[in-house]
């Protein structure tokens, strides 16, 4: 079973990899979503910049409330920017 599960993963790499190669709209959707991703890192990056990007707290309930705060800050300014 595991064998097989390595080889459906290969398959689905070398799948993906011969898309990825063939189709040039395709290399273009993957840029995009890419770059969008890199520029929400680099806006939550921005955003933790007082705590030079490190999450200080020694509990996971306070660790998971700074994360949540981070998200929250992060929705309200694509919404912004978006509007």
């Amino acid at each position: 079973m595991k064998y097989a599960s390595l080889e459906y993963g290969a398959l689905r790499r070398t799948v993906y990899a011969a898309r990825y190669l063939t189709d040039e709209t395709y290399r273009r959707k993957i840029a995009r979503q890419l770059n969008k991703g890199e520029s929400l890192h680099s806006l939550r990056r921005s955003l933790l910049y007082a705590h030079e990007g490190a999450i200080r707290h020694r509990h996971l309930a306070a660790q998971t409330e700074q994360a949540w705060c981070l998200t929250l800050l992060t929705n309200s300014v694509v919404t912004w920017t978006t509007e």
